[in-house]
């Protein structure tokens, strides 16, 4: 699932113009939510069949968007969870690592991009375990405001609300993108090492110090928050637009990159088989120049895409604004560039 942009430059380079996986489903389910509430469950083992997550323990108000939920049970693409009052949840997912959700948190199981889980609102501690050597898929975060990855073993914190976004890195390297480029249509990534924490709103700020445990950081994210005014629903409109203009505006870099690369491969082969070395060989370095602009603008549209899907849902319920049109209407076509 987040190996799609590298399989991507391969094809492309290799001659290739699709991606042959399926599409995921297309919505998130939106059935009635249920409650569950019990004494904390510890879940052991993990079967051979792995789902996207599972909900590892459960304690107090703990409610979820696809019928009844017990500690233990799997958690599917699109899934919700929320948990309310004084409840908390940890959810173990299938890519390794674990998410903790502190109370009135509601998150949405990933669906439609690389992210594991989106966090709508609320407070969440990723934390993954040291492992074995070698590469390891991120543990990835989205919200409203950012992409947050978790690049290897370490803890963060998050807490997202419809002001913002705030990252505290407690151990480990993390890295929070919003969309934003630089002159080369290169995404603009901010790495945090521990004791670092970033606050995203409608822009990205720059980092300060931050908390290196974890009851620091909620104290901390308390405090950032406190007396900040819920904005209008004007104002989330707005910014639903502006977010579904920048989608645009890197789906039409991505495929004006690609008709390139397709032009590309047709002159090479072409050279190839007139017997024209030297032609051959400068286009060969120009399709390698052209995959690696495919894989930067990839990630720009992956990373303006989760900002518009979690925005939209973030927002979902809020009076006076209409975020499914925005994502929804972008869906296939987002798909069948990014592969997802």
């Amino acid at each position: 699932m987040r190996r799609f942009a590298l399989a991507a430059l391969l094809i492309t380079a290799c001659g290739g113009g699709e991606d042959e996986r399926p599409p995921r489903s297309a919505s998130a389910p939106q059935a009635a939510v249920e409650r569950h509430a019990g004494e904390p469950v510890e879940v052991i083992g993990t079967p051979p069949d792995q789902p996207p997550a599972r909900l590892a323990r459960a304690t107090g108000d703990v409610l979820r968007s696809r019928g009844p939920i017990e500690a233990g049970a799997p958690l599917e693409a699109g899934d919700g969870l929320v948990v309310r009052g004084e409840g908390r949840a940890d959810v173990d997912l299938g890519d390794g690592g674990r998410v903790s959700l502190d109370r009135d948190t509601e998150i949405r199981i990933g669906d439609g991009g690389p992210a594991q889980v989106v966090l709508l609102e609320g407070g969440l501690h990723a934390a993954v375990p040291a492992g074995p050597a070698g590469p390891r898929p991120p543990l990835r975060v989205a919200t409203a405001h950012a992409s947050i990855d978790l690049g290897g073993s370490g803890e963060l914190f998050i807490l997202a609300r419809r002001t913002g976004t705030w990252v505290a890195s407690l151990a480990g390297l993390s890295t929070v993108a919003t969309g934003e480029v630089d002159g080369r249509r290169r995404l603009r990534v901010i790495e945090l090492p521990p004791g670092r924490a970033i606050f995203v709103g409608a822009r990205l700020a720059e980092p300060t110090d931050g908390p290196t445990r974890l009851d620091d950081a909620r104290t901390a994210a308390v405090t950032i928050f406190e007396g900040a005014a819920e904005p209008e629903p004007a104002r989330l409109s707005r910014e639903l637009d502006d977010a579904a203009s920048r989608l645009d505006e890197s789906l039409l870099w991505l495929e004006a990159e690609t008709r390139r690369g397709l032009d590309l491969t047709t002159q090479h082969r072409e050279a190839v088989r007139a017997g024209r070395a030297d032609e051959g060989m400068r286009l060969q370095r120009e399709l390698v120049t052209h995959s690696q602009q495919l894989y930067a603008l990839r990630q720009v549209a992956t990373a303006r895409w989760e900002r518009l899907s979690s925005s939209a849902l973030a927002i979902a319920h809020v009076p006076g604004t209409t975020p499914g049109t925005q994502a929804e209407a972008r869906r296939d076509r987002v798909a069948s560039l990014l592969g997802l």
